[in-house]
């Protein structure tokens, strides 16, 4: 029995032993290299647009005119229409009472007709706002403004004349002639009337007397 006993404890000895020698084994683990990420990147275009020239902005210019170098469109100016100066007959002139001292014109083409048969086309007395014309068909009074030059009979050489309205102007210049033979008068030897009338003008030659 005791030489059993003492076998088994051999046996366990050694097993012991054995066991000792066992070595409890090294996990190695073989690491697998982890390969590098190699991300081949594609390369980026590079975004060529082409650009279209611009064309050059031509602009067409009008030719040029001599008066202006930018041709200018065509002025579609009226012209005023004239004044019509009438004229007034012996009898008119006693029927309107401005028959007295003072001055009276006509045209200066009228200078062969007989006195009867003449026009007057202004006729002014020695008062103040006595003159007279008939402008467009209607007898006008007009009124004194402007006078230089030698006097005679109440004229000038130089006088202007303006309506009441103030739409109407006259400029009579004329020029004193000689003495009327036994009459207390002057010839008007040349003359010009320049009538103004709502924008109009009007020049006309004229001859007269003057005297009282």
């Amino acid at each position: 029995m005791k030489r059993v006993l003492t076998g088994l404890m051999l046996v366990l000895c050694v097993a012991i032993a054995a066991c000792g020698d066992i070595g409890t084994p090294t996990a190695e683990i073989a690491e697998t290299p982890t390969p590098a990420a190699s991300v081949t990147e594609s390369p980026t275009p590079t975004a060529s647009i082409a650009e279209t020239p611009e064309p050059d902005a031509t602009v067409a210019e009008a030719p040029a005119t001599e008066s202006s170098p930018v041709a200018q469109a065509p002025s579609n100016t009226v012209a005023a229409a004239s004044v019509d100066i009438g004229g007034f007959t012996l009898d008119e002139i006693y029927d309107l009472d401005a028959a007295g001292c003072g001055m009276t014109l006509w045209r200066a083409e009228a200078q062969s007709a007989a006195p009867g048969d003449r026009l007057f086309v202004l006729v002014n007395g020695i008062e103040d706002n006595s003159m007279l014309m008939k402008l467009n068909g209607e007898v006008i009074r007009f009124r004194r403004t402007a006078q230089s030059g030698e006097e005679f009979y109440g004229q000038y050489e130089e006088q202007t004349f303006q309506n009441e309205s103030g739409n109407a102007t006259v400029k009579a210049s004329i020029e004193k002639g000689s003495a009327m033979g036994e009459m207390e008068s002057v010839s008007i030897s040349s003359g010009t009337l320049t009538v103004t009338m709502a924008g109009a003008t009007t020049n006309i030659p004229v001859i007269g007397d003057a005297g009282c």
